[in-house]
């Protein structure tokens, strides 16, 4: 992906900006939603994408489907007026069959953003309607992105920069100010629904707005190589939750980060399960680092640690007790976007301008070092000034009660044009 994530030296301008900045205009900056840089005339910016695959399906059935999916975007703000300005995303995705990648509906309409910013000073900001809060300065896994869960409402690729891209942001009031090196920010997301709603186009508050919560965000630069993060989260039902970020330039081509986030809290099987909740301390943790060489091609590596999750011999008693519990733990840890096995590794790897101009390489694994099972993903995307050309690749392995060897698919393969417009 041009410009991508996996870019160490980008990784720190993107930490520093999403602690410093709005979060949405970070996330109008990642890379698989960015045609390559060209002036614009406009604030508004709109796509259309069509794509075909073929799914390798597990099951009785098995077999080989063809796919076909439509997705059309826009996004964008207006003009200020009197210190006011608005901001719209929007993501339609029409796909077939739906079975596509584990999903039940075909049509899917993902209202991302839509809110209204005042700018009372140069340093003084305020927000309020739906936004896609984005915190962490992991890859793989944002145990501080605490506005994650359940915010997926379609899956058009497993690359962690989309599924961040194009989800559901949360309602909320958002305050913030700025200084030299630094920002605090505080929001207020409201409870506005119970229940999620899959119907098409639903603004699915459910989903988002569940329960009350809060946030406090404050970000720092110490000097020139290390940015430094505190958040402090509540969601009104469990004891409030603290979260670090920190990242460091060891040199001109590395980048080390560490997100932590900690609090006392139920476990993941209590939560998934609807069993009585007892609170204990867990913790959760990415770490790792990025290296870009000379040669325009970035490598990071990321240990990710999740507390609150099972370990092996969790898993193979719940396996044991009651398989329809097992699998709706997994279900839950999805949904929620948290790791079902205490411990993963994660590696990604960019290569921009690939042999020739405009071509960029990218692809990931990630390995869940508790049930063994591992995921691969691939592409390769040409740019020319309005068309994005990509094709992509995608295999789950692993024994059928494990995380990714219980998919729906053993493998997609997808062709797709983006055109911008």
């Amino acid at each position: 992906m041009r410009g991508g994530p996996a870019l160490p030296l980008l990784l720190a301008l993107a930490a520093s900006s999403a602690a410093m900045a709005d979060s949405d205009t970070d996330a109008l900056k990642l890379a698989d939603t960015t045609p390559e840089e060209t002036a614009r005339a406009s604030n508004w910016r709109f796509f259309g994408e069509p794509a075909v695959g073929l799914v390798s399906v597990r099951g009785a059935d098995g077999g080989e489907v063809d796919t076909r999916r439509l997705s059309l975007g826009v996004q964008g703000e207006t003009s200020q007026w009197h210190s006011l300005r608005a901001s719209f995303a929007d993501r339609w995705d029409i796909q077939g069959p739906p079975s596509a990648f584990g999903q039940r509906h075909a049509n899917i309409n993902t209202l991302k953003e839509g809110y209204l910013s005042w700018q009372a000073g140069s340093d003084w900001s305020a927000d309020l309607g739906r936004i896609n809060v984005l915190h962490g300065v992991a890859l793989g896994y944002n145990p501080t992105d605490y506005f994650r869960a359940g915010a997926i409402r379609s899956i058009v690729s497993v690359d962690p920069a989309s599924l961040k891209e194009n989800r559901l942001g949360s309602a909320m009031a958002r305050g913030q100010m700025l200084w030299n090196g630094g920002s605090v920010s505080a929001m207020f997301s409201p409870k506005l629904a119970v229940h999620d709603n899959n119907a098409s186009f639903s603004p699915d508050w459910g989903a988002t707005n569940f329960q009350n919560r809060g946030l406090i965000a404050l970000a720092q630069r110490i000097g020139e190589d290390v940015n430094l993060g505190a958040l402090l989260f509540d969601d009104g039902s469990h004891p409030p939750q603290l979260g670090l970020n920190t990242i460091a330039l060891l040199n001109d081509s590395t980048v080390a980060f560490l997100e932590w986030s900690g609090g006392s809290g139920p476990t993941q099987e209590m939560q998934a399960l609807g069993s009585e909740q007892k609170d204990r301390f867990h913790q959760r943790f990415s770490t790792g680092a990025s290296y870009t060489t000379s040669g325009n091609v970035s490598l990071t590596f990321e240990y990710e640690y999740d507390g609150a999750a099972l370990n092996r011999s969790g898993l193979d008693t719940l396996l044991h007790q009651s398989p329809q519990a097992y699998g709706q733990y997994f279900l839950y840890t999805a949904n929620a976007q948290e790791l079902p096995g205490r411990q993963a590794v994660f590696f990604y790897a960019g290569w921009n301008d690939a042999f020739v101009q405009h071509l960029d390489l990218s692809g990931f694994a990630r390995y869940n070092l508790v049930d063994h099972s591992h995921l691969q993903w691939a592409e390769a995307r040409y740019h020319l000034n309005r068309v994005d050309l990509a094709i992509q690749w995608q295999t789950d392995c692993g024994d059928s009660t494990s995380e990714f060897g219980a998919a729906p698919q053993s493998s997609v393969w997808q062709i797709l044009l983006r055109y911008f417009y």
